[in-house]
């Protein structure tokens, strides 16, 4: 979310005044009887029974709602306040579906969802081939479970795409220049393809940007099996949005997009199991809007729900299931929610002329 006052005015069009989201108004307000059992279904394995965490979180945003109607600031609402709206606004309309045998859930039918129904409907066998092309990246360490670093996803013959700082997690010597950084061979990183059904060794770092907000690196796939093929990349920037006239000036609107990745949470929280429920670093596919477009930053900023492991994701237009961007964090990250204040992602409209532009063009290095 873009800040908290937006987030009290989003949550409170879902529950109160039935204007839906600001992408997809019209909707009607969201109904207590179907949200708190929506809410319960992704609490499941929490430390407190699901339905009464639930009741919980709906009871907070419908309070917190009332004391910013009575003038309370949004920005004066307590952590737990701006963690209940987060939930509600976040499964009523940004939700973050999980996949099961390789095919993308529908969202519940709730609040401004119906979009995004739509769109699974329509077009999830165009999801479901990206999402096979998607990966979770991992540093193995013997006699430990893998640690999640974040997400990687293909393009040409034999390249994983993911961040800068994601590679830096996993090299030796990550205080060098990077065109010096070495990968790790004692405990080596490894990406995982749900659709492959087996992990493939990453190489030492391909290419990382010199320059540290171009968050871009490239690792080669040491494969010793069939890997799933590339994807489809879109440099053209009106497929993420246009500026349009509007109120005598202009104003940026976002198309639809979306990101798949592995969202990954060490511990847990309310806020978070409801939209992700465990967030245990299984695959998502999560639904948005592009928010701001600077090509010459370059920055895409967007308001699909991600956490930690979200890293490195790719973002595709919903209408050519191209990747558009590549996702890379949040900005002021909440340690409650591990939600950020908005989401940015490099978008590939301003790589076109870099040397990333060309790696992601030609499909090698």
């Amino acid at each position: 979310m873009k800040d908290v006052e937006r987030l009290a005015r989003l949550a409170g069009a879902l529950l109160k005044s039935g204007g839906g989201l600001e992408s997809s108004a019209g909707e009607k307000p969201v109904s207590r009887e179907e949200l708190v059992p929506i809410l319960a279904t992704h609490l499941s394995g929490a430390p407190t029974a699901p339905e009464t965490l639930a009741a919980m979180a709906l009871k907070i945003a419908e309070a917190a709602l009332d004391r910013v109607a009575s003038g309370t600031l949004p920005a004066n609402l307590r952590d737990e306040e701006v963690s209940a709206l987060e939930a509600i606004v976040l499964v009523s309309g940004r939700p973050a579906m999980g996949f099961v045998n390789g095919r993308v859930q529908r969202p519940p039918a709730i609040g401004a969802n119906s979009t995004w129904r739509v769109l699974v409907a329509t077009f999830g066998s165009e999801v479901n081939t990206v999402a096979a092309s998607v990966g979770r990246i991992t540093l193995n360490r013997p006699g430990e479970p893998a640690e999640i670093l974040g997400t990687g996803w293909r393009v040409g013959a034999n390249l994983v795409i993911t961040n800068r700082h994601v590679a830096k997690d996993v090299m030796t010597d990550p205080l060098l220049p990077v065109d010096q950084w070495t990968a790790g061979s004692v405990h080596p990183s490894m990406i995982t393809f749900n659709a492959a059904g087996s992990a493939f060794t990453l190489s030492a770092p391909a290419y990382v940007a010199a320059d540290e907000s171009i968050d871009f690196a490239v690792f080669r796939l040491q494969a010793t099996a069939p890997i799933p093929p590339p994807l489809v990349t879109e440099f053209d920037e009106v497929v993420v949005g246009r500026m349009v006239a509007r109120d005598g000036g202009t104003a940026f609107v976002g198309n639809p997009l979306y990101a798949i990745g592995h969202p990954w949470r060490p511990f847990y929280s309310s806020a978070v199991s409801s939209v992700f429920g465990t967030a245990d670093g299984s695959i998502r596919w999560s639904p948005g809007y592009a928010t701001r477009l600077d090509v010459a930053a370059p920055i895409l900023e967007h308001d699909c729900s991600t956490l930690g492991g979200s890293s490195g994701s790719c973002m595709v237009s919903a209408d050519s299931h191209a990747v558009v961007a590549l996702h890379v964090g949040g900005r002021d990250v909440a340690e409650l929610t591990g939600m950020g204040a908005s989401n940015v992602a490099l978008p590939l409209a301003g790589l076109l002329h870099r040397r990333e532009g060309a790696i992601l063009q030609d499909g090698t290095v």
